[in-house]
């Protein structure tokens, strides 16, 4: 086979006498470097600079790493001890797959961006402005609405409730802008947002009812939500609304695909496209020729497998995803602004790369080590040591919740840091808390009325359940578009109580002081950090 080729090729003699040993100790020794950053990232992987850059895609990047390594001392060191297929093993799937791994983080951290941006969008600009004082027993519970208008203007819809309009908690201006809608009755369909106050027991809520139900025939799915306002959760739950799913939010790439951007989903998508990889650099040569180079290593020259035509096909794979996906991040990323830096990453990951006749394979492997392991390693023990000389305390943060103009910068700050939910599921629960507090400040006026004989009103529940539901299915749901990310044993906890019946506003206090924390141990330094630094910059210009 391949008779074709010379005879003689690439010098088989090893640059030096011990050249099996040396290369051995090398790559050992750089095995076990690289042990030391994947247990590094293993061990930090909870903290936001590592769990928004994918741990699992970082430590696979090892593999490659390490095949690179190889690859580059397996000729010099080896000569004609290997055969040259193993070059085409070692180059192409360490290449392949390192380019894969970068551009599954690289597509996660677009995906994060514009979720979390769409979050904060689709939240009222005059709701993210109001302070968290609290609210009088006889203040009406709205909902917080704004278009998402990056995404479509047209769009009217809550991202955050399964089965009810989000907001919980008022807010006199908002609900005076309020139109009634005339659409047929739909507990899903954003023509809840504009349902009217009505008073209900003596306090102002939601009209569920839209201005014109003549003609609607009740569902089981009307059913099921009605027992949900209820209070019963027996038989099978209702899968919660994807917000905006009528609309053109639920056209775009990153909401539709949204289950195939989880990090699991996105290991498993590098390994198939990987194993097809291998599949096409195999099974062309056959299909072709018959038969392989990997077959009979004896039937290559030394050398000469990297320029005849068995190595074009992975080679053209190869510079394929390189033409594609790379560029196809770039424009998908110009928008992106992140708080961590990754869009520059991606920039120093990429732009060798592409000036492959420029750039030796040595500079190939430590760009790839630089983005892959040590920038989020940096990042991670860096925001340490910010975080000790930025001043804060507990105080001025809770001073920060509760201040209208400060709170409003931290929740666009959020976004960049990949975690407004936190700040708004935050929010959400002390507005809870804080109308629970007046309602049951406001039923103790009553009993106190009625043992003197006078007429009281006693608010419904209702609303409380409303808002109590809506929290879980935006937040706590399991698989909901916006899950809190925390300690798995907090939620256990939690969903122990939700599941034994527990509704009321206190259910949520465990979690919400979990949110409190993360805010405050890490999205808050940062923001400091990064607000100071932009003062800064300010200040010398």
């Amino acid at each position: 086979m391949w008779h074709y080729l010379p005879t003689t090729g690439y010098d088989p003699t090893p640059l030096s006498t011990h050249g099996p040993i040396i290369f051995g100790v090398i790559v050992g020794l750089w095995a076990l470097v690289l042990l030391g950053l994947c247990l590094a990232v293993i061990h930090f992987r909870r903290l936001p600079s590592l769990a928004n850059r994918s741990p699992v895609l970082t430590v696979m990047a090892a593999a490659p790493a390490l095949a690179n390594a190889a690859w580059i001392l397996w000729r010099p060191l080896l000569g004609g001890r290997v055969s040259c297929a193993m070059d085409l093993w070692l180059m192409l799937f360490a290449f392949s797959f390192w380019i894969l791994l970068n551009a599954s983080r690289f597509i996660r951290l677009i995906f994060l961006f514009r979720m979390h941006d769409a979050l904060l969008d689709s939240v009222d600009k005059v709701a993210i402005s109001r302070t968290l004082s609290p609210i009088s027993t006889t203040a009406s519970i709205t909902t917080e609405t704004s278009s998402i208008s990056k995404a479509d203007p047209s769009i009217q819809t809550d991202p955050h409730s399964s089965t009810v309009p989000k907001k919980s908690y008022p807010d006199p201006h908002v609900s005076a802008s309020l139109k009634p809608s005339s659409e047929p009755f739909d507990p899903t369909h954003p023509a809840m947002v504009h349902s009217p106050i009505v008073e209900v027991g003596g306090m102002e809520c939601i009209d569920l009812m839209p201005m014109d139900t003549r003609g609607y025939q009740g569902t089981k799915a009307d059913d099921r939500g009605k027992a949900r306002l209820l209070g019963k959760r027996k038989g099978p739950r209702e899968e919660p609304m994807s917000w905006g799913r009528d609309e053109g939010i639920s056209r775009l790439w990153w909401y539709k695909y949204r289950h195939l951007l989880r990090e699991r989903s996105l290991v498993l998508l590098v390994i198939s496209l990987e194993l097809l990889y291998i599949i096409l650099f195999i099974g062309i040569p056959h299909a072709i020729m018959g038969s392989s180079p990997l077959e009979d290593p004896r039937g290559y020259a030394q050398g000469q497998c990297l320029v005849d035509w068995p190595f074009w096909p992975g080679y053209v794979i190869l510079v394929g995803l390189k033409t594609v996906v790379y560029p196809a991040q770039f424009l998908f990323m110009r928008d992106v602004r992140d708080a961590y830096g990754l869009r520059w990453e991606l920039r120093v990951h990429t732009t060798p790369r592409t000036w492959v006749m420029f750039v030796m394979n040595g500079i190939f492997l430590l760009g790839g080590i630089f983005t892959s392991f040590l920038f989020p390693l940096y990042d991670a023990l860096s925001m340490r040591s910010r975080r000790k000389n930025v001043s804060f305390s507990l105080d001025s943060f809770h001073h920060m919740l509760k201040d209208a103009t400060e709170f409003d910068e931290f929740l666009i700050f959020c976004v960049k840091d990949f975690s407004v939910e936190n700040a708004l599921f935050h929010r959400r629960c002390a507005r809870l808390f804080s109308q629970h507090e007046s309602t049951t400040s406001a039923s103790s006026h009553a009993v106190g009325r009625a043992d003197l004989g006078l007429s009281t009103s006693s608010p419904t529940s209702s609303a409380y359940k409303l808002e109590v539901n809506s929290i879980y299915d935006t937040y706590l749901q399991s698989n909901s578009p916006f899950e809190l990310n925390m300690d798995v044993r907090t939620l256990r906890r939690f969903q122990e109580r939700w599941n034994a019946g527990e509704d009321g506003p206190e259910v949520f206090r465990e979690v919400v002081d979990e949110v409190e924390r993360i805010m405050f141990q890490h999205t808050y330094p940062r923001f400091l950090a990064t607000r100071e630094d932009r003062s800064a910059r300010h200040s010398d210009h």
